[in-house]
């Protein structure tokens, strides 16, 4: 009995830590909110923030990558698409 309550125990952590790691920063979120008000600066502005906390962050650089498009930053996009892709590819297909 003893065993299976450590063993429940055990996977209700495990699953709670997963879950928390799926998590979105705050950064990424408020610039997901601004996104969708089209609040392209205000969006970029969370967006650096994010990049310069976590510079491995695939969406953060793929977000930037959409907001300089939606204000025809052309050079900024490509950038941006570029380094999401060096990081991981998750965001390719999208790009």
């Amino acid at each position: 009995m003893k065993q299976i309550n450590i063993l429940l125990s055990g996977l209700i952590l495990l699953g709670l830590m997963f879950s928390g790691y799926q998590c979105s920063s705050a950064e990424l979120s408020s610039a997901k909110l601004y996104i969708q008000q089209k609040n392209w600066d205000k969006a970029i502005e969370s967006l650096n923030k994010e990049v310069a906390k976590n510079p491995k962050s695939d969406e953060g650089y793929y977000l930037l990558g959409l907001v300089s498009k939606e204000k025809d930053e052309i050079k900024a996009m490509v950038e941006n698409f570029d380094k999401s892709t060096q990081i991981s590819s998750k965001f390719k297909k999208r790009n």
